[in-house]
């Protein structure tokens, strides 16, 4: 018996291999590019609201909102936020694109995140997780 992917993508074990069935995930995933990618946008913006989420921000977009605040932290965090997500966005097109033209490999989600910029709040903007601080809440 033999796992074989199916062509929605589960693992089955067969005898014999399947019309329409592939022989690894990868070759799965390589035949299905527009689910791959969705994956990845998808987990790489989990990560950004994540980040934003450690400071009280429903999430980077609402973080982002703070970069013109009167509030100086608010406003270090906001203006923070669209650097960040700039950023992370720059590299992850980047890989993404890389991919695409057949340059490069599709890389694992963790080796994606291992690529992108490093998430972390700047100096003097509240660098503690603040429960009071509830700007994006």
């Amino acid at each position: 018996m033999t796992t074989y992917i199916s062509p929605t993508g589960n693992p089955e074990v067969w005898d014999k291999k399947p019309e329409g069935y592939f022989d690894a995930m990868a070759e799965w995933r390589n035949a299905h590019p527009e689910i791959v990618q969705q994956e990845f946008t998808d987990a790489i913006q989990k990560r950004l609201d994540g980040f934003a989420k450690t400071r009280g921000y429903d999430n980077i977009f609402t973080a982002a909102t703070y970069a013109t605040s009167t509030n100086a932290q608010f406003r270090a965090e906001g203006q923070y936020a669209v650097s960040a997500r700039d950023k992370t966005w720059d590299a992850a097109y980047a890989i993404l694109g890389a991919v695409l033209a057949g340059a490069r490999p599709m890389p694992t989600l963790m080796e994606v995140f291992a690529e992108l910029p490093a998430l972390q709040w700047p100096e003097g903007a509240g660098n503690e997780p603040d429960e009071s601080n509830t700007a994006g809440a």
